[in-house]
């Protein structure tokens, strides 16, 4: 990572790769020398949504994952007051959807979009991404 300036600074740095843990590497010495960074291989959530045949094809549904014990008090939106690891949008002409690394845990999978009601389910990440574990 070439710096205009040669005298050291001190970085925080995010390193992140499509399939892979994001780390955070704080207070990085940056000068003459490389930084060598390594990440480790995420685990995958990947699923497929069947929707009615009414909505239009234009719009799109959203996938968020949360920890699996997150509580989820009914509220007018639940999803206003608690963040998910990981959201995506993906478009209804896409009914796979994959998430990448994400770390080896179970987790609760709500899908939500226009004219779709919030369904849940519970997940494993898997480290191949051609299965997904039900419970």
């Amino acid at each position: 990572m070439p710096l205009l300036e040669t005298k050291p600074h001190l970085l925080s740095v995010e390193v992140s790769k499509k399939g892979y843990l994001s780390k955070v590497y704080r207070n990085v010495k940056i000068g003459k020398d490389p930084l060598i960074v390594s990440l480790e291989k995420g685990y995958d959530i990947k699923g497929q949504v069947i929707l009615p045949e009414n909505i239009q094809s234009d719009g799109y549904y959203e996938v968020k994952v949360f920890p699996e014990n997150t509580p989820m008090k009914p509220t007018l939106n639940p999803f206003g007051l608690i963040r998910p690891i990981v959201s995506r949008h993906f478009p209804l002409t896409q009914p796979t959807f994959l998430l990448e690394g994400l770390l080896e845990e179970e987790y609760m999978l709500y899908i939500v979009g226009d004219g779709i009601a919030a369904t849940k389910m519970n997940v494993k990440s898997a480290e191949n991404s051609k299965k997904v574990l039900k419970r």
